[in-house]
């Protein structure tokens, strides 16, 4: 308190040089004292000093700058602006022992006190007071003395989170995958309060980093995507002050994949012209709702309009090598293709075996002949003629 009370003295002298104060200052004065930004602009002037060791001022947090030195009294550097709740910590460097003393609580500085003590003198001005000697020397904080004008606070004003990244699969941008395929996602947030943060998707609550500073973030599993389309989603961040961040929207392009085939009737050889044969086929795709179908191609034509279904039988009523072609679609514009051969091969021409003419003494024979081999005969042929005029192709 004696420290404090010291330095109001000074204070009010260096306040009516540079601010044209009144003589007292009525305004407290916090030993351990810390600056805020409000979201604006932030000035410092060099205010009068009583110190014989000279230090450089300097903005330590959230980046350094250097700013003056103790000896430039009136000279009036602009800091510019600041995202608002932003702690600006200052500090000096005592150049004679090489000494830093940072304002603030007493854990920042390696002598473990705190050297500085702040006064606002109105809501945007304050007085910063540093005592220059290791373990506070004589407290009169009044070895170095700046004023700090615009944009501040003593106490850290509530603001909203900023949404600083929704990754899908790594990538903070818009994604594009093939259905089959599942997406994670993981969403990044800051803020200058020393609070929670909870993460929302389209409005839901999907998950909450409990930590109160750094970055702050969660991991939300979007799952298996079975099929094609565009999906779009929403996300914010609350703190647990209820405020909410900015909105970041990401599209998930989910892209159509070809059926594949699975299964294929094999090569026919020697397959008997006008023989029926056996064929079939499978295929699956990642699409849980596409029907696929199966469309075959047997006269080698190109064009898949013989045959539909899974399987089937065929003929060829020409000898040679036939190609027969599958087309499997999804109905989604997706395609597989594939195809088998056929030997088909001629059947043996059977060639009857030569009679004898019977002796004409042989009456007997030759009504026999007649009346039962020969038309017995006949019919066997006009059999196997029809039998040969049946189309399998």
């Amino acid at each position: 308190m004696t420290a404090v009370k010291k330095f109001s003295i000074a204070l009010a002298g260096a306040a009516s040089v540079v601010l044209g104060i009144v003589n007292t200052v009525q305004a407290a004065t916090l030993l351990g004292g810390r600056l805020f930004s409000t979201g604006g602009n932030v000035s410092v002037q060099v205010l009068p000093t009583g110190a014989k060791y000279t230090s450089d001022l300097g903005l330590y947090s959230p980046r350094y700058r250097y700013i003056a030195n103790n000896r430039e009294t009136g000279r009036i550097v602009n800091l510019g602006s600041f995202s608002a709740g932003q702690e600006l910590v200052f500090g000096i460097y005592v150049r004679d022992t090489g000494n830093t003393f940072l304002m603030g609580p007493g854990s920042r500085n390696a002598d473990r006190f705190p050297h500085a003590v702040v006064t606002f003198v109105d809501p945007k001005t304050a007085i910063v007071g540093f005592e220059d000697i290791w373990g506070l020397g004589d407290t009169s904080f009044y070895d170095n003395t700046f004023v700090f004008r615009g944009a501040i606070s003593a106490t850290q004003p509530s603001v909203p989170p900023t949404l600083t990244g929704v990754l899908l699969n790594g990538k903070n941008a818009d994604l594009t995958i093939f259905e089959g395929e599942s997406v994670s996602a993981t969403l990044k947030a800051t803020d200058p309060n020393r609070e929670a943060i909870s993460f929302l998707v389209d409005g839901k609550p999907v998950g909450t980093d409990s930590r109160t500073s750094g970055t702050r973030q969660i991991s939300a599993n979007l799952g298996l995507f079975p099929d094609e389309g565009n999906f779009s989603y929403t996300v914010q961040a609350q703190d647990t002050s209820g405020l909410y961040s900015n909105t970041i929207t990401r599209t998930l392009n989910v892209l159509n994949v070809d059926p594949i085939i699975t299964s294929l009737t094999q090569d026919l050889m020697d397959i008997s012209t006008s023989t029926l044969f056996d064929f079939a086929a499978t295929a699956t795709d990642a699409g849980i709702n596409d029907i696929l179908t199966y469309d075959w191609d047997f006269n080698g034509d190109g064009l898949f309009d013989d045959f539909t279904g899974l399987g089937g039988q065929w003929s060829f009523l020409s000898p040679g090598l036939h190609t027969v072609g599958l087309r499997v679609s999804d109905g989604d514009g997706g395609f597989a293709y594939g195809s088998f051969k056929v030997k088909a091969i001629s059947e043996p021409t059977s060639v009857p075996e030569p009679t004898s003419i019977p002796e004409p003494s042989s009456v007997l024979s030759i009504l026999t002949l007649g009346a039962f081999g020969a038309s017995s005969l006949l019919k066997r042929k006009q059999q196997k003629k029809a039998l040969n005029s049946v189309v399998t192709d």
